[in-house]
């Protein structure tokens, strides 16, 4: 994400710190982490956040009491709102004893922010989720306009690899109330997420939204 400074940050998931002498030896697994990068090219070298004995740090918090071996938040579409970042996070429950093992359940939407002087996030509403696993939210893809924060949800269909996506909406600056959120139906915004109309056939939950020009 473009910080407007000359900055861009990077959230990534499931980090493995450790060393790499001749078979990968993973010490110690981050659920989340961020870096800057301080480069016209986006190619450029990165710089991982870091704690103050100077190693990498986790960027999304848990809530307090979680088990992080059982529970992570995995980072989603990051916005820059003046001098603070948003950051749309997923809860995760783990399952299975490897952290190499992928086997895991979705439980929802959260959100969290930060200054940009230090990134240091909390989370937002007490940690509670805005989304819920079923309603999923419009977080794979983000796109911010003077007024509105759209995006773009593509909930996986049991069976199938296919991902329609649905659209929504929220006015900037009010990203953390759930009932300020609103859907496109098809024909007109709705504030009831069950009308959403699917807009893209097949999307990811990896992606990236751009302007077009009209």
């Amino acid at each position: 994400m473009d910080l407007g400074d000359g900055r861009r940050l990077w959230a990534f998931a499931d980090t493995w710190l450790g060393v790499i002498q001749g078979r990968r030896k993973i010490a110690r697994v981050l659920r989340s982490s961020g870096a800057l990068q301080i480069d016209t090219n986006s190619c450029g070298p990165l710089r991982y956040l870091r704690d103050n004995t100077g190693a990498p740090r986790q960027l999304i918090p848990m809530r307090p009491g979680d088990d992080e071996s059982r529970v992570a938040h995995w980072p989603l579409a990051l916005v820059c709102e003046g001098d603070r970042v948003i950051a749309f996070y997923q809860r995760i429950r783990l399952h299975g004893d490897s952290v190499a093992q992928i086997n895991f359940s979705f439980l929802g939407v959260g959100i969290a922010a930060a200054s940009i002087a230090d990134f240091a996030f909390h989370l937002d509403c007490q940690g509670e989720l805005l989304f819920s696993a079923e309603e999923y939210g419009f977080f794979d893809a983000v796109l911010p306009s003077e007024t509105y924060l759209y995006g773009l949800g593509c909930p996986p269909r049991p069976g199938s690899l296919r991902r329609p996506c649905r659209l929504g909406r929220v006015l900037r600056g009010a990203e953390a109330r759930r009932s300020a959120y609103e859907v496109w139906d098809g024909k007109s915004w709705n504030y009831d997420i069950s009308r959403a109309a699917e807009v893209l056939d097949a999307g990811s939950p990896e992606m990236s939204l751009l302007r077009g020009v009209a």
